[in-house]
């Protein structure tokens, strides 16, 4: 059984992973230099909320087309009928989904960008065109945003400063990595 968690971490969970320091910058190891000056500063940069809509969430419109045909069928028959219950309870889930992602998309207009250091237990590549990796730290875990001329994906216990947008979706997205001098 994976001992990962799929649920939003804690208000207190966060505060006790943020270790934002005032220390120099370091070497920028995933993402764009113009882009983690808004990242610094707590905003999403255009592009990034662009690059963000690009996962599949973001995209609810073929699944609410599918959920209003499964409906449709089911108006077509006797309430009566198994016909009639059955395509209404599986219309749910792709409308649910198209819902959530609706949310979603009005949660982005208000994401806010946090610094948060530490190492990673766990690089996963994914296979999504707009996620690269799955990042897994601390009994979190994190999409890392994909874009175009993306390098090497970050090394795990190693120190970085990830900066990354909390309750858009259920992981964190992480948009820029920086690499941070170890304390040891």
């Amino acid at each position: 059984m994976s001992q990962r968690r799929s649920k939003r971490p804690s208000r207190d969970e966060v505060a006790a992973i943020k270790q934002i320091r005032s220390s120099a910058a370091g070497k920028l190891i995933w993402g764009r230099a113009a882009e983690l000056e808004h990242n610094q500063r707590g905003e999403l940069h255009p592009d990034q909320r662009k690059r963000i809509t690009r996962i599949s969430i973001f995209d609810p419109w073929v699944r609410l087309v599918f959920g209003a045909f499964l409906v449709i069928f089911a108006l077509t028959n006797r309430p009566t009928s198994w016909q009639f219950w059955l395509p209404m309870a599986i219309a749910l889930l792709p409308i649910g989904s198209a819902i959530n992602g609706l949310l979603a998309r009005r949660r982005l207009g208000r994401a806010v960008v946090e610094a948060i250091e530490g190492t990673l237990a766990e690089v996963r590549p994914h296979r999504s065109e707009a996620v690269a990796a799955t990042l897994h730290r601390e009994r979190l875990y994190m999409f890392l945003l994909n874009y175009d001329g993306a390098g090497a994906l970050p090394r795990p216990e190693t120190p970085y400063r990830f900066y990354v947008v909390f309750n858009v979706l259920r992981p964190g997205i992480v948009l820029a990595i920086e690499e941070v001098a170890s304390s040891q």
